[in-house]
């Protein structure tokens, strides 16, 4: 209500003696969000915390002072944000102890020349995040443009633009990533971002804070963690890291082989079952429009028997199609079924069983759909297609359906029959329609 206060709580660790608390003080949040140099009231909050300690005889700490904002769990976001509004002041997540909302300002200003890197910089200086500066000094005169990205899980902010030589710095408020600090993971987000796999070979670093250090690793919050950084080949090519820290001591060189063979074998690994993915890929697909093939999907169909589970069989033919071959060519009529496979996966639902029977024919399996709701879904796929080929790339065409439910027969093969005559019954009838129950949709 409006009454309601949030409460920051100081907490001693230790006695407090002739002025001096011998012990490390908490500062317990609940989630004040004027604890920041944005806000009006930002003198009163430190200043009542300095009356609140002066009043128990606290004149020194001999200790730390530690934050503690437990009392807000992760995400701190609510249901429904979109990625790309969380590096925004407005998505800065919510924490139990936050300073400045969980905010910081990103400036950036024209370089010394058109054409050099622009100047980048955040304040406070504390903010924990990483720069990724793409954008450049432009002409005197053009127009600034300022653009942040933050990939989600990451402290990398992608720096996009123009900063017009001899024009004033330009502002924005950006969120801070992880407000509880560096959670101990690196935090590259894709792997040409990490150094490992730019430089071919394995690196390691004995401390976060010494000169050639890693930069993900010298942001971390420990300057004493230990790093090595292996490249997951695959085919020749790397395509991942092994990460390994450590806080205590360096990793010795039989530690660092052990790393490498795991690497090694990783990547072995991975390459093994994404060639057993691809050949089994390869079989159940057909290699044109990427639909599950005949075989496949009578596969699928037998699950459903099996598990009593009721289905509407819809056949899809395009109309013409022979002809559109014969006048267009054969590379104009395989770009009319990957249109087609294309809008019909994107139309029905993605429990649905889509496959290409074969040419231009097509058959649909719909689990737990009535014949009438497979009309309607086709309908609308009849509909797609229109605005599919709106665009004139590819000639127009047509589709016809026959419609039959697994009811009207004992086995699936006698209900893709029954399906098929339907589809007859609309190619008579004058194409572009669909035949559903021995009756007409046009």
């Amino acid at each position: 209500g409006w009454g309601f206060r949030f409460e920051t709580r100081l907490v001693a660790t230790g006695p407090i003696v002739k002025g001096v608390l011998d012990g490390d003080l908490l500062v317990v949040g609940t989630g004040d969000p004027t604890i920041n140099h944005r806000h009006p009231l930002r003198a009163d909050v430190l200043d009542a915390w300095a009356r609140a300690l002066k009043a128990r005889g606290v004149q020194r700490i001999n200790g730390h002072i530690i934050g503690d904002d437990s009392h807000v769990e992760a995400p701190g976001w609510g249901i429904g944000w979109a990625w790309d509004d969380l590096v925004e002041d407005y998505g800065a997540p919510v924490s139990a102890l936050q300073y400045n909302e969980n905010v910081a300002t990103l400036t950036m200003g024209p370089g010394l020349t058109p054409g050099a890197p622009p100047v980048v910089y955040v304040s406070p200086s504390n903010h924990g995040l990483l720069l990724d500066v793409q954008a450049a000094t432009s002409g005197e005169g053009t127009t600034p443009e300022l653009r942040v990205l933050r990939q989600p899980g990451t402290r990398i902010l992608e720096v996009r633009g123009r900063a017009p030589w001899g024009s004033a710095p330009v502002q924005t408020a950006v969120a801070v990533a992880s407000p509880k600090g560096s959670h101990g993971c690196c935090e590259v987000a894709t792997p040409r971002g990490c150094p490992a796999i730019r430089n071919g070979h394995s690196l390691h670093f004995d401390q976060a804070d010494q000169l050639d250090a890693c930069p993900y690793l010298f942001e971390r919050s420990t300057p004493a963690m230990a790093a090595v950084c292996v490249p997951v080949s695959i085919v020749g090519r790397a395509t991942g890291v092994v990460h390994a820290t450590r806080i205590d001591r360096p990793f010795s060189d039989a530690e660092r082989d052990r790393i490498e063979s795991v690497a090694r074998q990783a990547g072995q690994r991975v390459g093994m079952l994404r060639a057993t993915a691809q050949t089994q890929l390869q079989a159940s697909t057909d290699p044109l429009t990427g639909l599950l093939n005949r075989r496949s999907m009578e596969n699928e169909v037998r699950q459903l028997v099996k598990q009593d589970v009721p289905y509407t069989t819809a056949i899809l033919d395009l109309d013409h199609f022979k002809m559109l071959n014969d006048t267009y060519g054969h590379e104009t009529g395989d770009r009319a079924l990957r249109v087609f496979s294309r809008t019909l996966r994107n139309t029905v639902r993605a429990t649905d069983i889509v496959s290409r029977h074969g040419g231009e024919e097509f058959v649909v399996v719909f689990p737990h759909a009535s014949a009438d709701a497979a009309v309607a879904v086709i309908e609308r796929v009849r509909m797609e297609l229109v605005a599919a080929l709106s665009d004139g790339r590819t000639p127009m065409f047509t589709m016809s359906a026959g419609v039959a439910d697994s009811a009207e027969a004992a086995d699936s093969a006698a209900v893709l029959a029954i399906a098929d005559e339907r589809l007859l019954a609309a190619k008579r009838a004058g194409r572009d329609r669909v035949v559903a129950v021995d009756a007409l949709a046009s």
